[in-house]
């Protein structure tokens, strides 16, 4: 038996003819008999008696006719049941939030997010950790929601952007460094510097190198590191200096930034793209992003 033949058997019950019920099926009249014949042929059982009016339930009809309609509310309960699972799940997909964090965005960006998660508890972050720089990219990755990494001034083309902080290069040394105080260096006057490199994060595409080459120079690298915090080790050992962004390093009380003068203007930005459709998490983010910082 398939489930077909239950709903044409519902509808010449429903009918009490088989020309009706066809009509109501959009088939033909012998597919309809055919179907009627085949049960009563399965279940050797005859389900309805031929009248001049069309047809009539037998006993065994009834029977069946009453078990066809639990069959049919139970069909109704689980049609609504999966269309409640699937809107929960819509909704709760609804709540995720792909996320790029770039390495001068984890330095300063958790506050926000923990301030966030605060306030929309129901919206899960998917944090997703850029290796590379997007100072130089065409375009975002299209498998995140959004990303917060540093930006040149004037973002690239098809994105939208909310400002955190303004940002650039700066030159990192210890507090006791004779440079420490100053209010600004040239790459001239750090020319000689020992620097240590980080190499993987945002400075992939070496703006270092590019900083010094706008003075004709190359930077005197004495060390390269993929971590973080070895960069910071190694400055507060007074050991090297180094040229990172700024909000790597400025909070850290034992490590002095200095502007270098001839390093453009860039901002730490959250950045997404315009083509994409958004989802009610992207929303709340946004929005609460435009009122944090605007506060600021």
């Amino acid at each position: 038996m398939k489930f077909f033949q239950l709903e044409y058997m519902m509808a010449v019950c429903k009918h009490g003819s088989i020309s009706k019920a066809a009509d109501e099926l959009l088939v033909s009249r012998p597919a309809v008999s055919r179907t009627v014949k085949d049960l009563e042929q399965e279940f050797g059982v005859e389900l309805f008696r031929r009248t001049t009016s069309g047809v009539a339930l037998t006993e065994a009809g009834l029977a069946f006719y009453d078990k066809c309609l639990k069959i049919e509310k139970l069909v109704g309960e689980l049609k609504s049941e999966m269309e409640t699972i699937k809107e929960f799940n819509a909704a709760e997909k609804d709540q995720w939030l792909n996320v790029g964090l770039s390495f001068t965005a984890r330095c300063c960006i958790m506050p926000f997010l923990s301030d966030f998660s605060l306030r929309f508890p129901h919206v899960h972050l998917k944090m997703q950790d850029i290796e590379v720089s997007y100072l130089d990219q065409k375009e975002l990755d299209p498998e995140l929601d959004l990303v917060i990494s540093l930006s040149r001034e004037e973002c690239m083309e098809g994105t939208e952007y909310i400002n955190v902080e303004e940002s650039g290069f700066v030159f990192c040394c210890h507090k006791s460094h004779p440079l420490a105080g100053q209010k600004s260096v040239s790459v001239m006057d750090i020319k000689d510097e020992p620097l240590i490199n980080l190499s993987g994060l945002e400075s992939r595409n070496n703006q270092t190198v590019r900083l010094y080459a706008k003075c004709g120079l190359k930077p005197n690298f004495v060390h390269e590191t993929k971590q973080v915090t070895t960069v910071k080790q190694m400055i507060k050992g007074n050991l090297c200096s180094s040229v990172q962004p700024l909000q790597s390093m400025e909070n850290d009380p034992e490590i002095a930034t200095v502007t270098i003068e001839e390093a453009e203007k860039m901002y730490l930005r959250i950045m997404w793209s315009t083509d994409m459709r958004h989802r009610k998490a992207f929303y709340d983010f946004t929005d609460f992003a435009r009122e944090y910082y605007g506060r600021k």
